[in-house]
């Protein structure tokens, strides 16, 4: 979900971090978590998941972890979460067929009912909030897209969307509808609060693998892309522009959020060594840090998310990173941008 501010941010308690410096935890969590998914929570902290040891995490603003798992039943692997419209935090299991609420307290429910038998490591792949005051998730098994209310009612759509698309990443959108990617298809989609769904013919190839859907800072939705390595934009008509995010081809990259700088940031994670985080201007300009960000042979640097202090939290093996946007300018020329819910209002 996000808001429209004027730009100027001021961190609670003080100012943000200075531009690119890292700041790095792990105290509290488990050896071998692997963090993949990262939002800011109602409650002015940041929520995680551990896929790899089954947990719910949660980390304060200055560092404090505390994780969760009583409630999440077998080896279900929790991956991506979401902010809900009920003050809890929601998020999917790539290896169940469940859907997940955690209160900011740390009680957890599992919400199965209604959903369909996926199997296997399939099932449902991202969650959002909605616009209506539901939840909406893509349901990749089925390619079908789902609508859950606070009370667990499952409702799911699938006319309109390309068979076998491989439904992937979903956002709420500045237009008062949900978006997602189509990742198998190469296409990015609209669905309605309705269920009315609009594919667009965006001539990306079915291995670009479109995801990490994201609500730019300039109004339009802005992407991930696998092959090639890219960042792309997305009008609302549907119009795509591609840039180069800098790193080198087999980097990768990882996720994707819109700043509280007015900027977007993505996460680059090599194996081998050399992750970085990247930011881009939504006129396509990047910029590249590395330095201390901890190196990691396996690649894992994944979820990247604005928080209550508008500094960007990400995830990495073992632990949550911290980048510092930087100072951002009172005013921009009378420009309002579409920032995320999280970040703090912008002050006189």
């Amino acid at each position: 979900m996000t808001i429209a501010v004027a730009v100027g941010v001021v961190a609670p308690g003080g100012a943000v971090d200075k531009l690119g410096h890292v700041t790095e935890f792990s105290a509290g969590i488990t050896p071998g978590a692997s963090p993949q998914g990262i939002t800011a929570g109602p409650d002015g902290n940041l929520w995680f998941t551990e896929p790899l040891q089954n947990r719910i995490g949660r980390i304060t603003p200055a560092g404090e972890i505390t994780e969760f798992s009583a409630g999440i039943s077998g080896d279900n692997r929790p991956s991506k979460i979401t902010a809900g419209p009920d003050g809890n935090l929601w998020f999917i299991s790539n290896f169940g067929t469940l859907i997940g609420r955690i209160t900011p307290t740390g009680e957890i429910t599992e919400l199965s009912s209604g959903l369909p038998d996926f199997g296997g490591s399939s099932g449902p792949a991202d969650i959002t909030a909605g616009p209506d005051g539901n939840l909406w998730f893509t349901d990749r098994a089925q390619t079908r897209i789902g609508r859950i209310t606070p009370t667990g009612e499952v409702t799911e759509f699938s006319a309109g969307i390309t068979p076998e698309s491989g439904l992937d990443s979903i956002t709420a959108g500045p237009d008062g509808n949900l978006w997602f990617t189509e990742a198998d298809a190469g296409h990015i989609a609209r669905i309605t609060p309705t269920g009315e769904v609009t594919e667009f013919s965006t001539d990306l190839g079915s291995e670009s693998a479109p995801r990490d859907l994201t609500v730019g800072p300039d109004g339009n939705l802005w992407f991930l892309m696998v092959f090639p390595n890219r960042i792309a934009r997305i009008t609302r008509k549907g119009k795509v522009t591609e840039f180069d995010p800098g790193f080198a081809a087999d980097a990768g990259l990882g996720g994707l959020a819109a700043g509280c700088d007015g900027n977007l940031w993505f996460t680059a994670p090599a194996v081998g060594g050399g992750s970085g985080i990247g930011r881009i201007t939504p006129k396509g300009k990047v910029t590249k840090f590395s330095a201390g960000i901890a190196p990691d042979p396996e690649g894992r640097l994944q979820g990247i998310a604005a928080g209550p202090d508008a500094n960007l939290w990400f995830t990495e093996q073992d632990r949550i990173g911290r980048i510092g946007p930087g100072a951002s300018p009172k005013r921009q020329g009378g420009r309002r941008l579409t920032l995320p819910a999280a970040c703090p209002r912008a002050r006189p």
